[in-house]
């Protein structure tokens, strides 16, 4: 990762029980910040959070740049004369105007953050508060001081400039609490501009991806990919009959009762993956996890999954698929013809 530029301004709200609480205030920074070992830390320290520990929405940019005008702040961050200390400070104005609506948010450290990783370029836009902590003073006793909270993430968003720039479906990928519906995170997003993807054949065809993907760096046996299959399946058919959208955290439980985390943090650590921390599941997708089925105008095969490697052989090179024991039925009609 090469950090190009950050900065930290501040947000502070009063929060009232009843409701009511006074507008917020701004504290703008002069400057950006120095680079140095320390912020490199932190911004490492705030993706490896973002990546691992924390549940992620993703989407797109809202059309309307009117009433959400971050998209065409920031569009030019490739020119020359880009101004990312101004962007930084005019977000902070239109965070504050979304903030203001939100009557038991709080505000904190707004942190803004241009760097690039793999070649893409990012913009990371996160909230920060302190929290109090023990630390042994120069005279050895101990005391309380102030540390920012690298435990908990609610509001931060991520924007994949390059994606973006080049066109790409999902590009901006944002924080997301659990409960739906929670104003935190609801005016965050409503900064952002973010309309979030909903699509549920490509977010269920990305958790079959990261299935499988997390199955061959595990290396498991083929036995093993059957009951991880069997698995997920299950799990998808229940939640779609239920009326509820697939939770990767509590699939993972599922996955494994030695590692309940081991999928969700597998899933969270794939750059290259863009799976939803939840979504409803399409059978469509699915069920691709016990039958494989396709065709042309020419041919049409259909086959049960665990069949693979027992009767039915993919050989790649050849472009060929293989089947033995045919059954009685097939090869009365093949001996026929």
């Amino acid at each position: 990762m090469e950090l190009h530029r950050a900065v930290v301004h501040v947000l502070n709200k009063q929060r009232n029980e009843d409701g009511a609480s006074p507008p917020a205030l701004i504290t703008l920074r002069d400057a950006v910040l120095p680079g140095g070992e320390q912020l490199d830390m932190l911004v490492s320290r705030l993706r490896t959070l973002y990546n691992v520990r924390t549940g992620r929405g993703y989407g797109v940019f809202s059309d309307d740049e009117v009433a959400y005008p971050l998209s065409t702040m920031v569009a030019d961050y490739a020119q020359p004369g880009w101004d990312f200390l101004s962007f930084t400070r005019d977000s902070m104005h239109l965070l504050k105007q979304r903030i203001d609506q939100a009557a038991f948010a709080t505000g904190g450290y707004i942190f803004f953050a241009h760097y690039t990783e793999a070649e893409e370029a990012f913009m990371l836009i996160a909230s920060l508060k302190n929290r109090p902590g023990l630390v042994f003073n120069e005279q050895l006793e101990l005391a309380n001081q102030q540390h920012i909270d690298l435990d908990q993430l609610h509001e931060m968003a991520r924007i994949n400039l390059t994606a973006w720039s080049a066109g790409a479906d999902r590009y901006l990928s944002f924080a997301k609490r659990r409960a739906s519906g929670d104003e935190f995170t609801k005016y965050f997003r409503e900064f952002i501009g973010c309309d979030e993807f909903t699509q549920s054949k490509a977010l269920t065809s990305d958790l079959l991806e990261a299935l499988k993907l997390y199955s061959e760096q595990d290396d498991v046996t083929p036995e093993e990919r059957t009951r991880r299959r069997e698995i997920v399946f299950a799990y998808c058919e229940e939640k779609r009959n239920a009326g509820e959208r697939v939770s990767i955290r509590a699939l993972s439980g599922r996955l494994s009762d030695d590692a309940p985390e081991a999928f969700l943090d597998f899933v969270n650590q794939q750059a290259d993956l863009a799976v939803a921390d939840d979504f409803d599941p399409d059978p469509s997708v699915y069920r691709r996890l016990r039958r494989i089925a396709g065709g042309d105008k020419g041919i049409r095969v259909s086959f049960d999954a665990d069949l693979i490697n027992k009767r039915v052989f993919y050989h790649r090179e050849q472009n060929a698929l293989v089947m033995h024991d045919l059954p009685a039925a097939l090869i009365r009609q093949l001996e026929e013809y």
